[in-house]
């Protein structure tokens, strides 16, 4: 019985050691890191720049992007933000697949503005600046 219930915990040790083996070498590939980033800004819609990113394997395992420009604008608002470092932290199983999912994103240290124009006042913008604001989101998909 101890022989069966070794094995047992013999064989989920190696799936469990395989699985994070396949997961950080998959992150390592530069193909597949170009990939992350065209898809971020197809989410965005081409209007967020990330400069670089680089892989934490600290549970939970994360990209950690740096130097990240995000710029939306329609005829009457306008939003800029600008953050040193922003954690993205990933599903797993999806990766396995080659599927990019997050579950949690985090911005820290933003600056930025947020500016919109009145229904009365056509010419007129209002402005809101934001500095060393925090930023997180849950349960996001791309």
């Amino acid at each position: 019985m101890k022989r069966i219930a070794l094995a047992i915990f013999l064989s989920s040790l190696a799936l469990a050691v395989a699985f994070f083996v396949t997961i950080f070498l998959l992150l390592q590939n530069k193909d597949f890191q170009k990939r992350i980033i065209a898809q971020v800004q197809t989410q965005f819609r081409n209007q967020v720049t990330l400069k670089s990113f680089k892989t934490s394997f600290m549970p939970p395992i994360s990209l950690v992007a740096s130097d990240v420009n995000i710029k939306m604008k329609s005829q009457d608002r306008e939003f800029f933000l600008d953050s040193p470092e922003v954690k993205l932290r990933l599903k797993l199983l999806p990766l396995l697949f080659r599927k990019i999912e997050l579950s949690h994103v985090r911005a820290l240290n933003s600056k930025g503005y947020f500016s919109w124009k009145e229904k009365e006042a056509q010419t007129t913008f209002k402005k809101i600046a934001l500095s060393d604001l925090d930023i997180e989101l849950g349960n996001v998909s791309l």
